[in-house]
């Protein structure tokens, strides 16, 4: 705990996640920095690390749906990344859907969705290393992988023609949507429209949706195009960074 508090002893502003530590408690009493606390997720949903807020200079959240349940002051902070060359189209010989399977992303409900947009599909399992899930249809293919390293993702979504990534009670979307959209990739998930800006180019999860996006090679571009614009407005890390630099130098500036 002494070793803690003297690192801490040159800063000036503390940028804490989730809470805040005991060190941090002892050290803001002694020195009095200006804190800014974010939220995730659990810790604002169901009142975790939501002590002390009135210690605080400032607060963040990274999702939308945190807006009512954090201090009205709160500034969204949107999940950073940095960008990466546009990978080239891919070659499928039907258009390629892919799904990462973790908790509450809702992969029953897409795999039912997409069976029910192309009908009758065969079923393939990898048993190679990589938990992969085939379902073959005649107008498109979905691939489902679980629990596969962050590389695997990356060339699985250079592969893809789209994108699903989440269908959960939050109506957001997440790191999937943010990756997929920088590599130029339509996204399908359950948003909540109202949580996010009017141009948000993610799409909801319908038969129509699927249909029109297998179909329609210039409809993928389209809104492919339209994601990567809005990764770059929203997500790309130094437009993230500015946006809690500013709030750090209001703070001192007080």
């Amino acid at each position: 705990m002494l070793r803690r508090a003297k690192e801490l002893n040159s800063f000036d502003i503390i940028h804490n996640h989730c809470g805040i530590w005991l060190t941090q408690l002892a050290y803001y009493l002694i020195r009095k920095p200006k804190l800014f606390l974010e939220y995730h997720g659990t810790d604002a949903r169901e009142g975790v690390g939501l002590h002390h807020q009135r210690l605080a200079s400032g607060f963040f959240y990274s999702t939308p749906d945190l807006r009512t349940r954090v201090p009205r002051s709160s500034i969204w902070l949107p999940h950073p990344i940095e960008l990466r060359p546009l990978p080239k189209p891919p070659e499928s010989k039907r258009p390629l859907f892919v799904h990462f399977v973790s908790t509450e992303k809702g992969t029953d409900k897409f795999i039912g969705l997409f069976c029910r947009a192309f009908g009758e599909a065969n079923y393939l399992f990898n048993f190679s290393g990589d938990r992969e899930e085939r379902y073959i249809a005649k107008e498109a293919e979905l691939r489902v992988y679980t629990m596969v390293p962050q590389e695997r993702v990356f060339a699985a979504m250079e592969q893809a023609d789209v994108v699903l990534d989440r269908w959960n009670q939050y109506g957001i979307y997440g790191y999937v949507s943010v990756e997929a959209m920088a590599f130029g990739k339509p996204v399908i998930a359950d948003i909540d429209p109202l949580l996010y800006p009017e141009d948000c180019p993610v799409l909801y999860p319908t038969i129509d949706t699927l249909q029109l996006l297998a179909r329609d090679e210039y409809a993928r571009k389209f809104a492919g195009q339209l994601g990567r614009k809005y990764t770059e407005r929203v997500h790309e890390a130094s437009v993230v960074a500015k946006k809690s630099i500013d709030a750090f130098e209001a703070a001192l500036n007080l």
